[in-house]
């Protein structure tokens, strides 16, 4: 496909197309490009996604409110200049603190309003509420901020989670959840409903579990160096047992659903996957470690070291590593890499791995090269390039069983 020919003939045909699918689907329908979306068992033109991107958030008559005032920035036109993930950067760096300060619906292109017939003028279009899901960062790094996805885009990443237990032949089960409640429960639970399981969900909010379990783990493996500390910065201790309480009530609601249901799969940070192991030997429990066949796990603390213990304890699972964020969704290893090696759902989320630059954009590294992490969010919903995370990475090569798009491996914080 040539560069700016598009597969529709107008944005309201193509609105009309998405009523019922996400712009992924239907774009691998009707592009035949060289990059294989192998989940969906068909190839995309890459070049064609981006450029439907581009024209739906840029578009004067039914664009998305913070990308027209963006565009009134640039000297040049995003829809024609922009065809490739490559030419994102153009668009500079994301901000941020914009997606805590205005309202989520500036964030949300006009062609997908409730009152599109009726509207006289642009100002008058009104997003329709109903066909969106929304996304909350769990604030551990600042402000909490939302981003509005499109509901056929969460049954993408429902597929996106079967697919990948397929790629291990993994059978399922019940799964046994511990995470956020929100977006990320939606397509948790959808992905075990899709397995043929019952999703057990306990909610856990992050926004301050992070830190606070730092110190509750300070506590357990240094409880003197802990304790020394805490005289000159009391707020330690404060941290450490609010992680202590909020990680107690989970287990309890955990340990309840195992005594009353069977389960096969637990997907959670390694902390609880390995705290269930104990609820499980338990003869108040209707599974033992030995049912359990997949442990789906999130965080830093899915190190090589905690992998090989869990599946120690756990003889009959195989451990599935994730690097999942509010603006990506799943993120899943490659289980042919000798390490953890993440990809995502390609074309919709992809990675970048840069020259740290703090605040700004530098040069794409080479493979094998470590560099900030920047993720890029394109969809019909959603616009969101160039965000640059808190971590480093090593940039590695597309997968051949996830198709398009590099992987990152051996994550660390910026600071490290």
């Amino acid at each position: 496909m040539s560069v700016f020919s598009r597969p529709y003939e107008s944005l309201e045909g193509l609105r009309n197309e998405l009523e019922d699918r996400s712009l992924l689907d239907y774009m691998v329908e009707n592009t035949r490009g060289d990059v294989e979306v192998p989940y969906k068992n068909n190839n995309l033109d890459e070049e064609a996604y981006v450029q439907a991107v581009m024209d739906i958030h840029f578009d004067e008559d039914y664009g998305t409110p913070y990308w027209l005032e963006h565009a009134n920035r640039l000297d040049f036109d995003p829809r024609e200049e922009i065809d490739s993930f490559q030419d994102l950067s153009k668009l500079g760096v994301a901000d941020e603190e914009a997606l805590v300060e205005r309202p989520v619906e500036d964030f949300m292109p006009r062609l997908f309003s409730r009152n599109l017939e009726e509207a006289d003028n642009y100002s008058e279009l009104v997003p329709d509420s109903s066909a969106y899901d929304m996304s909350k960062s769990s604030g551990s790094t600042g402000k909490k901020k939302v981003m509005p996805w499109r509901k056929h885009l969460s049954d993408e990443v429902s597929d996106w989670y079967n697919f990948n237990f397929e790629l291990r032949d993994i059978d399922g089960g019940n799964w046994l959840i511990a995470g956020p409640p929100g977006l990320y429960e939606k397509q948790i639970r959808s992905a075990a409903e899709k397995r043929g399981g019952f999703p057990l969900f306990s909610g856990i909010e992050t926004r301050r579990l992070k830190p606070q379990l730092k110190q509750l783990g300070r506590l357990s493996e240094e409880p003197y160096s802990f304790l020394k500390d805490s005289v000159t910065e009391p707020g330690n201790i404060k941290e450490a047992l609010e992680g202590l309480v909020r990680m107690k009530y989970t287990l309890r609601a955990m340990e309840e659903d195992l005594q009353s249901e069977e389960v096969g799969v637990i997907a959670s940070a390694p902390e609880p996957v390995e705290r269930v192991h104990g609820m499980l030997e338990s003869d108040d429990a209707r599974s033992t470690p030995e049912d359990v066949n997949a442990l789906l796990m999130s965080g830093m603390g899915t190190t090589q070291e905690t992998v090989d213990r869990l599946e120690q304890k756990y003889p009959n699972a195989e451990a599935i590593p994730m690097y999942a964020t509010s603006f990506t969704g799943a993120n899943f290893d490659n289980p042919k890499s000798d390490d953890f090696e993440y990809h995502s759902i390609h074309p919709f989320i992809s990675f970048d791995v840069v020259e740290s630059e703090g605040t700004g954009l530098g040069d794409t590294v080479d493979y094998g090269e470590r560099g900030q992490v920047v993720l890029n969010h394109l969809s019909s919903g959603f616009l969101w390039p160039n965000q640059t995370e808190r971590e480093t990475a090593e940039r590695r090569f597309p997968a051949e069983l996830f198709g398009g798009g590099d992987g990152i491996a051996d994550i660390r914080p910026l600071s490290d």
